[in-house]
C-alpha cells in the first residue's frame, strides 16, 4: 500500500527487481552488526548453509566499515521518521518532539504504512546519485558491472530445496510418534510445541508407535507440518488437533499460550479456545495499565502484542468493549502574571507579540543556576 505522498523515484528499487540479470540471484556476503541476536545458530547457519553467504560482523564500534548501513539508517531518521507527526526526536530538547505517543494514536499510524516509508526510501537511496560514485546511484554501478561482459560477471542463484531439506523459516523438529491399542485405543501423534499433530494416514497406522518422525513447521502459520521419517520417506502432512489446527496463528503466539496455561497465569474460560482467551487476557491487562494511567495515551506492551496476534489469528477479544480512544486532554491554564516586571522578553516588549506556533512556550519559572 503506498499512498500518493509516498511515491519512488524515477528508476528506483532493489536491484533484483530493476535489474533483469539479477532476479533471483543471491549475495555473497552479509554485513550486520555484532547484536547478539546474529550470533545464534538459528540465524548464522541456516542463512549460511541456504544461501552460502559469508557473515561479516565488522569490528565493534567502527561503524565506517559499514558506512553504507549506516547511511541508508540516517536517511531512514532525516527523510523518513524525523518527519512523522510521531517522531521521537534527534535529542531529548528537540523541538519537533510533542507527545509522539499521543500523535501516534490520534494521527492512526499503522505498522504497514511504516513498512512503506522505509521500502520507499531505500528504493530511493538506490536510485540517487552520490558523488562518490561520479553523480552516479548505486543502480546505475551495479547495472553497468553486470552488463559489460568484459567483467564475466556470473550471478549466484540459489537452487530449488529438496522436498525434505528445510528452508531458513522453517522449525525442525523430531518428536516420537504416540499412541495406544486395546479397549481405550489413542489413535497415533506426534506432539510438540504444546500441538499433537496428526493425519488419517498416521492415525491408521499403530506399527509408527514408537518411531521418531521428522517436522517440517511453517512458524508463521503451524497449523500443518510435513512429516518424514529418517530415510527422508514422506508421511505426508500432518495437521495440528483442535483450536491449533484451525486457527491462525503463530509458532511464538503459540508456545506463549502453552507456558501460560501451564504456569497458571491463563484460564480458559467456558465457551473459549486458548486463542480467545489470550487475545482476552492481553487486552484485560492492557485496559488495567490504561486505567493507573488515567486515560493519558500511552504505549502498552499487552495491547500492542494483542492487536498483533488478534490480527494473525483474526480473533477479537470477548470479554469487556474495544479500548475507546482517549480523550483529549484540556489545555493547560496559564499561571496569573507575577507582580513586578516579567522576565520574559516579550511580556516586557512595548508591542503585544504573539509566541511562534511551532514552538513551545518558554517556562521562566525554573530555578536559578
Amino acid at each position: 500500500m503506498i499512498v500518493d505522498y509516498v511515491k519512488y523515484a524515477q528508476g528506483a528499487g532493489l536491484p533484483s527487481g530493476v535489474i533483469p540479470e539479477l532476479e533471483g540471484a543471491c549475495a555473497a556476503e552479509m554485513q550486520i552488526d555484532n547484536s547478539m541476536a546474529h550470533w545464534s545458530h538459528a540465524f548464522v547457519d541456516r542463512i549460511r548453509e541456504r544461501t552460502g553467504m559469508s557473515i561479516n560482523w565488522g569490528p565493534v564500534a567502527h561503524w565506517v566499515r559499514r558506512q553504507v548501513i549506516e547511511r541508508v539508517f540516517g536517511i531512514l531518521e532525516k527523510r523518513g521518521f524525523q518527519r512523522l507527526v510521531s517522531t521521537t526526536g534527534s535529542h531529548p530538547r528537540d523541538v519537533r518532539k510533542s507527545d509522539p505517543v499521543g500523535a501516534a494514536i490520534r494521527h492512526q499510524i499503522e505498522l504497514e504504512e511504516i513498512f512503506d516509508l522505509v521500502d520507499v526510501v531505500i528504493a530511493n537511496f538506490n536510485a540517487h546519485g552520490t558523488s562518490a560514485l561520479g553523480g552516479k546511484s548505486p543502480l546505475d554501478v551495479l547495472r553497468h558491472y553486470v552488463t559489460m561482459d568484459a567483467f564475466g560477471f556470473l550471478p549466484r542463484r540459489l537452487p530449488a530445496l529438496p522436498s525434505h531439506v528445510p528452508d531458513m523459516t522453517t522449525l525442525v523438529e523430531k518428536p516420537t510418534i504416540r499412541g495406544s491399542q486395546g479397549v481405550h485405543a489413542i489413535r497415533q501423534y506426534a506432539e510438540t510445541s504444546y500441538a499433537r499433530y496428526t493425519s488419517p494416514l498416521l492415525a491408521a497406522t499403530a506399527s509408527l508407535i514408537g518411531h521418531k518422525v521428522t517436522l517440517h513447521i511453517n512458524t508463521q502459520d503451524p497449523r500443518t507440518a510435513k512429516a518424514f521419517f529418517r530415510d527422508g520417506g514422506s508421511l505426508g502432512t500432518l495437521t495440528a488437533m483442535g483450536v491449533w489446527g484451525i486457527k491462525p496463528h503463530t509458532m511464538e503466539m503459540r508456545k506463549e499460550i502453552g507456558r501460560m496455561i501451564n504456569s497458571g497465569k491463563l484460564k480458559v474460560l467456558a465457551g473459549e479456545d486458548e486463542i480467545t482467551a489470550f487475545n482476552r487476557h492481553l487486552f484485560d491487562k492492557g485496559q488495567k495499565k490504561r486505567d493507573r494511567q488515567k486515560g493519558r495515551p500511552t504505549i502498552s506492551k499487552e495491547t500492542t502484542k494483542a492487536a498483533h496476534y488478534a490480527r494473525s489469528s483474526g480473533d477479537l477479544p470477548q470479554a469487556g468493549v474495544p479500548m475507546p480512544m482517549p480523550p483529549p486532554r484540556p489545555a493547560p491554564v496559564p499561571a496569573a502574571p507575577a507582580k513586578g516586571p516579567s522576565r520574559n522578553p516579550i511580556a516586557n516588549s512595548s508591542k503585544p507579540q504573539a509566541w511562534p506556533s511551532f514552538l513551545p512556550p518558554p517556562n521562566f519559572r525554573g530555578k536559578r543556576r
